[in-house]
C-alpha cells in the first residue's frame, strides 16, 4: 500500500474514518459514533482505527490525517474550543493521543484476538512480547487540521478555484475560506468559527457559555429540529423543500435571483417530515461558492425563514 494513507474526519455525531491509496482510491471506510469528552472522543476515533485495521487486514499506513472542529494549533497538533466534542479552553493534544492509538495498531496489526484499545487480555501489551516489531514498524505521523479549513481545501484542490467560501452545516455552524489560492485561518486559528458568533443577545444559551449563537439558529442541529427528515440530512431535505415550493417555508433571493428578490412566501405545514405541530422561529443563511456535492462552481444565495 505505498502512499496509503489514514484520514479521520472527527464531528460531534460521529468519527468517520478511511485508508486510501496513493491515487486517491478508498480502501476501507469505518464510522462510529462521538462519545463527548477527550476520553470519549479518544475512545471512538481508537474503534474507528480498529476497524479500519480490520478491513484492510494489515497494520495502519503511517500518515494519518485528522480533522476537528475547535482551534487547532498545527504546530503542536493540539485543539481547544471544540465545545461540542466537550473539549473547553484548554489545549488538548490530540495528535499525540491518536498517533499513540494509531502506533499501537501498527505494531500490534489488525488481529481481534489482541484486544481493543485498553480493554481485553491485550491490555499494555503495545511493544511486548512476540507481536512486538512484527508488523508497520516505525512511529505514525499525524497531522491535526480543523475540519473545516481541511474540506477547504479540498474542494479548492477539485474545483480548481482560487477563491471560494465553503459553508458547513453540520452538528454546528462552520466555513472555510480560500482566497487567492490560500487558505486562510486566521491570526488565532478562528477565521471560520461562524457558529459561535452571537447574533441575539436574549436568545438560547449555547454550549460555548455565550447566548444567541449563530449555529442555534444556522446549523445542521438547527436544521432537523425545525425541518425534521429520516431518510436525508436535514439540510439536504429542508433546501429541497424550499425549491419544491413546500408550503412552510419562505424563501428568500436565491441562485440568480438576487439576495434581495423575494421568491415567496410559501407557507406550510411545520415538521412534515417528522409529524411535528407548531411552527419554529428560524432563520438560515448560506452563502457559498462551490457546490459542497459536486465541487462545481456555482453561485448560491439563499434565505430560508420559518414564520414564528
Amino acid at each position: 500500500m505505498g502512499g496509503a494513507r489514514v484520514g479521520l474526519d472527527i464531528g460531534a455525531t460521529k468519527i468517520l474514518g478511511v485508508v486510501v491509496a496513493g491515487d486517491g482510491t478508498v480502501l476501507a471506510q469505518a464510522r462510529e459514533q462521538t462519545v463527548a469528552g477527550p476520553d470519549g472522543v479518544l475512545a471512538s476515533a481508537g474503534t474507528v482505527l480498529e476497524r479500519l485495521a480490520e478491513a484492510i487486514d494489515g497494520p495502519l499506513p503511517p500518515d494519518v490525517g485528522v480533522g476537528v472542529p475547535g482551534i487547532v494549533d498545527r504546530r503542536r497538533g493540539a485543539v481547544k474550543h471544540a465545545v461540542n466534542l466537550g473539549l473547553g479552553g484548554d489545549w488538548f493534544p490530540l495528535a499525540e493521543r491518536i498517533g499513540a492509538r494509531a502506533g499501537a495498531l501498527r505494531h500490534l496489526g489488525a488481529s481481534p484476538a489482541q484486544g481493543h484499545f485498553g480493554t481485553g487480555p491485550a491490555q499494555g501489551r503495545v511493544g511486548t512480547g512476540p507481536a512486538q516489531g512484527r508488523v508497520g514498524a516505525g512511529p505514525p505521523r499525524v497531522t491535526l487540521e480543523n475540519d473545516l479549513n481541511a474540506a477547504t481545501w479540498g474542494a479548492h484542490v477539485l474545483s480548481g478555484a482560487d477563491d471560494l467560501a465553503y459553508v458547513s452545516l453540520g452538528t454546528g455552524l462552520a466555513a472555510g475560506f480560500v482566497l487567492d489560492g490560500v487558505l486562510r485561518r486566521g491570526a488565532h486559528g478562528a477565521a471560520g468559527e461562524i457558529g459561535h458568533v452571537p447574533v441575539d443577545p436574549a436568545g438560547a444559551l449555547c454550549s460555548c457559555g455565550q447566548k444567541g449563537c449563530l449555529e442555534l439558529v444556522a446549523s445542521g442541529s438547527a436544521a432537523s429540529a425545525a425541518w425534521p427528515s429520516r431518510d436525508v440530512p436535514p439540510a439536504e431535505a429542508l433546501f429541497a423543500a424550499a425549491a419544491a415550493g413546500a408550503r412552510g417555508v419562505v424563501v428568500v433571493g436565491g441562485a440568480g435571483g438576487g439576495p434581495g428578490r423575494r421568491q415567496g412566501p410559501r407557507r406550510a405545514r411545520s415538521g412534515q417530515a417528522g409529524g411535528q405541530s407548531g411552527s419554529i422561529p428560524m432563520e438560515l443563511a448560506v452563502s457559498q461558492k462551490v457546490s459542497l456535492l459536486t465541487c462545481q462552481p456555482v453561485e448560491v444565495r439563499t434565505m430560508i425563514a420559518f414564520p414564528a
